[in-house]
């Protein structure tokens, strides 16, 4: 209960306390720059795709390479559940 006391007390005093001069402005400015840096980084990171990517986007193009990811994917889970049950089924 004192944790509650002593919160509340807190937070009175933030809330009489008055925001400094400019404040809001430099929040914006600050956003504002931000935004302008992480749009640079987007357009700078579509420029920097790798071969290795581009391979990887032209072979999951292919409708045979789609079929043989899912059929890899899915003997991968089985396997797994064949390990689980045979925890149990071992002895």
């Amino acid at each position: 209960m004192n944790e509650d006391r002593w919160y509340e007390d807190w937070r009175r005093r933030r809330r009489e306390e008055p925001a400094p001069p400019g404040f809001a402005d430099r929040v914006l400015a600050a956003v504002a720059a931000d935004t302008v840096a992480a749009d640079k980084a987007a357009a700078g990171d579509a420029a920097k795709r790798t071969a290795l990517a581009a391979a990887l986007l032209a072979l999951l193009n292919s409708r045979l390479s789609r079929i043989g990811l899912c059929s890899l994917a899915a003997a991968a889970c089985l396997f797994r559940l064949a390990h689980v049950v045979a925890i149990f089924v071992a002895y």
